[in-house]
C-alpha cells in the first residue's frame, strides 16, 4: 500500500509539472505559405521581465537556449490575419490583459534558438517575480512554416531562460510540420479551413488530455 501510495504522488507530481509552463504549438503544412500558433497554459515568473511592443524585436525579448529548430536569423511577423489571442499577467480580478500580434525566431549556433511573441501596445507588457503569466488562443500568419524551421515531422523544446537578464518563465514550444500528402488546396478558404482544423485538432487533445 506504500508503494502504491508514493506511486499515486509521483504519478500526480508529474500531471502538475507538465502543466507548469506555458505551451505554444507551432503548425503547418510545408507550401501551404500559412502558420497557425494556439497558445494555452500558464508558469510562474521568476524574476522580472516584458513582452516586447513594436516591431523591432531580438533575442532579449524571448526565450532562449531552447535548442536547434531554426536556421534563419533575427525572423520577425507582424499582424496575423486570422484568429485572436492575448497575454494574462496575474490572478483573477488583478489580471491585466494584452493581444498578442507577432512572433519571433532566431537561429544561434552557440546558445540555441530562440522564440518569442510581441503584444499590441502601447507599450511593454511588464510581469514581475511571482507573477502568473498564462496565455490563450490561435492566431494564423501568413508565412510557410518552412520559412521558420529546418526539419518537417513533429518535435518539441522546453527552455526557462527568458529575456536575457536571469528571468524564468518555463516554456514548452511544439513544432508540427507536415508535408502536403495531396495537392495543395487550389483555394485560400479550402486551404485556411485545413490548416484551422488541424489546430482545432491539436486544442481538441490537449483539452481531453486535461480533463
Amino acid at each position: 500500500m506504500k508503494h502504491i501510495l508514493l506511486a499515486g504522488v509521483f504519478i500526480a507530481s508529474i500531471g502538475t509539472a507538465s502543466q507548469a509552463a506555458l505551451v505554444a504549438d507551432v503548425s503547418g503544412v510545408v507550401g501551404l505559405g500559412y502558420t497557425a500558433i494556439s497558445f494555452r497554459e500558464s508558469s510562474t515568473a521568476v524574476g522580472d521581465g516584458y513582452f516586447q511592443y513594436g516591431s523591432d524585436m531580438s533575442i532579449g525579448d524571448a526565450w532562449q537556449n531552447l535548442g536547434d529548430f531554426t536556421g534563419i536569423n533575427d525572423f520577425e511577423i507582424l499582424s496575423p490575419i486570422y484568429g485572436n489571442a492575448e497575454i494574462n499577467i496575474g490572478a483573477g480580478g488583478s489580471a491585466v490583459t494584452r493581444g498578442i500580434d507577432m512572433f519571433y525566431v532566431n537561429h544561434d549556433l552557440t546558445f540555441g534558438d530562440a522564440f518569442g511573441v510581441g503584444v499590441v501596445g502601447p507599450d511593454n507588457f511588464t510581469f514581475a517575480t511571482g507573477d502568473l503569466v498564462s496565455w490563450s488562443g490561435e492566431l494564423v500568419f501568413a508565412t510557410d512554416i518552412s520559412d521558420m524551421v529546418n526539419f518537417t515531422g513533429s518535435r518539441s523544446y522546453f527552455g526557462s531562460a527568458y529575456g536575457g537578464g536571469g528571468t524564468q518563465l518555463d516554456l514548452e514550444l511544439i513544432f508540427n510540420a507536415k508535408l502536403a500528402s495531396v495537392p495543395l488546396p487550389a483555394s485560400l478558404p479550402l486551404a485556411l479551413a485545413g490548416l484551422l482544423a488541424m489546430v482545432g485538432l491539436g486544442w481538441s487533445r490537449a483539452r481531453r488530455r486535461k480533463t
